[in-house]
């Protein structure tokens, strides 16, 4: 529907400019006919949750990804080739988001080459296909863009302030410093009290591993993970394989593990430590590992967040030999009767 919309509008408003620049009224060739154009689009530019704006990336980079190519191909000018492999590009980034694209999370990094092109093709190339039928008309649909994509950005800045706003929790010191979200969230106190925790009870040189992830901890902690598994994720268990990686960790086990609750819908699939997902290393880290601090809930039973930490047991020692009628063991008894 965005894409949708998105095209709709950019195709009203480019009959509206050709319309007025060909108008013979100097009234309606006037600012304030142009004005009175772009008022309702800034109304909306204002209103619009642009944080959903992402959706209509696919078009546009789709848009850009066809213009230039068929510019390119009619003027074979060798300049066109950069904005076709950009928007390409483009492309290929936004699929690694599959059927959700967006300009947040994610989006911040994977979403910036296809609003770019989708920059140059509001900019650049829609203006230079009316260039031809009116320069007039090209000129007002650059001024309309500029006018509505600063909206869009002041839209968006105002939610990112609103956002670091409610970012007050310090977390870690010196450099490595984060700034988390306080309460209601507890999230972040959590974090920070089991990063407390860990580096006042704990021995510097201990190893620590956070199930089904949280690397972060580590560092923060400058605890080494000593498994070669640093996220348990549906994604890494699909190629490195479960059984895989299971017997890695336990082939390297950490003095701690800590259990963080982690909501994974993203990936349709049950708590970590549930069947199929992380049930045969979870039922290992409870055989060999006890509890000694707990925040919040329980982690990885019911969705509510909580994490715990679990200190590996003492090894067991190696069970007596049994013992004849005399009070020796076999062994030794075996040994004086052979001498």
């Amino acid at each position: 529907l965005y894409s949708i919309a998105i095209a709709a509008v950019a195709t009203l408003y480019a009959i509206l400019f050709i319309r007025r620049a060909a108008a013979k009224s100097a009234w309606l060739r006037s600012p304030v006919t142009l004005l009175a154009l772009i008022a309702p689009l800034l109304a909306w530019a204002f209103c619009a949750d642009w944080t959903r704006c992402g959706f209509a990336l696919p078009l546009l980079d789709i848009g850009a990804c066809v213009l230039s190519a068929w510019q390119w191909k009619k003027s074979r000018d060798s300049r066109l080739a950069f904005p076709f492999l950009w928007s390409v590009f483009g492309l290929a980034a936004l699929a690694k988001m599959g059927l959700y694209p967006r300009v947040w999370h994610y989006g911040f990094v994977l979403a910036m080459p296809a609003f770019v092109a989708g920059i140059f093709l509001l900019f650049w190339l829609l203006p230079a296909r009316l260039q031809g039928k009116s320069p007039a008309s090209a000129r007002d649909f650059r001024l309309a863009v500029l006018l509505v994509l600063l909206a869009a950005f002041a839209r968006l800045f105002a939610v990112s302030e609103s956002v670091y706003a409610r970012k007050q929790l310090p977390v870690g010191g010196g450099p490595d410093k984060i700034i988390a979200f306080g309460s209601p969230d507890a999230r972040g106190p959590a974090f920070r009290a089991a990063l407390d925790w860990i580096e006042n009870n704990t021995p510097a040189n201990a190893t620590l591993a956070v199930l089904p992830e949280g690397i972060t901890l580590n560092f923060l902690a400058r605890r080494v993970n000593p498994t070669p598994c640093l996220s348990w994720d549906p994604n890494m268990m699909i190629v490195f394989g479960q059984a895989r990686m299971t017997a890695a960790f336990e082939a390297h086990p950490p003095d701690y593990v800590v259990l963080i609750e982690r909501n994974q819908s993203e990936f349709d699939t049950p708590e970590f430590g549930h069947s199929g997902y992380g049930q045969a290393l979870m039922q290992w880290v409870t055989t060999n590992y006890s509890p000694v601090f707990l925040i919040g809930h329980p982690p990885l039973q019911n969705g509510r967040f909580g994490i715990q930490i679990l200190r590996r047991r003492p090894a067991q020692p190696p069970p007596a030999p049994p013992r004849d009628s005399s009070g020796q063991d076999s062994k030794s008894s075996g040994m004086q009767t052979g001498l």
